[in-house]
């Protein structure tokens, strides 16, 4: 072993792991468990200093009301030009145009509470995001849908 080249000691290092992978999970338990209340300080630390990167993910509506997370994540990918979705939706000049009580109709109408993983589906895919155009159905059955319309 060159202990020189770090491409070698990159290597080593991941197979040490990978073989001693209990231990080491083992040992971050122990160590969450005896740090907790550090841990737990840290945290909120972090938290009160990123409050702006954080701001989305804290929404109540969020919390309270799943059709909401599916809206602002459609909003996201039409809107957010950072959005990793952002060129397919966006970019092409799909608007978001989907308000909260008409998520929620739909989310009612399509009975998405029974659903295991719901999924807003455009009818149209060239259409925007918008009352008549959307729908909700299940996530597996709208990915065979975009699979075979291809």
């Amino acid at each position: 072993m060159n202990w020189k080249d770090p491409e070698e000691v990159r290597e080593y290092k991941k197979k040490y792991h990978l073989e001693h992978k209990e231990y080491y999970r083992e040992y971050w338990k122990r160590y969450r468990e005896k740090h907790k209340d550090k841990i737990d300080k840290k945290h909120k630390e972090w938290c009160q200093d990123n409050k702006e990167k954080l701001k989305c993910y804290t929404k109540k509506s969020q919390k309270n009301h799943p059709w909401q997370v599916k809206l602002d994540v459609a909003r996201a990918r039409c809107n957010n030009p950072h959005n990793i979705s952002y060129k397919s939706y966006g970019g092409r000049g799909i608007e978001c145009l989907l308000t909260s009580k008409e998520i929620k109709f739909l989310w009612d109408r399509d009975n998405a509470e029974l659903m295991i993983q719901p999924s807003i589906h455009r009818k149209n895919n060239d259409g925007n995001y918008s009352l008549e155009n959307c729908e909700i159905i299940e996530w597996e059955e709208h990915i065979r849908y975009h699979k075979y319309k291809k």
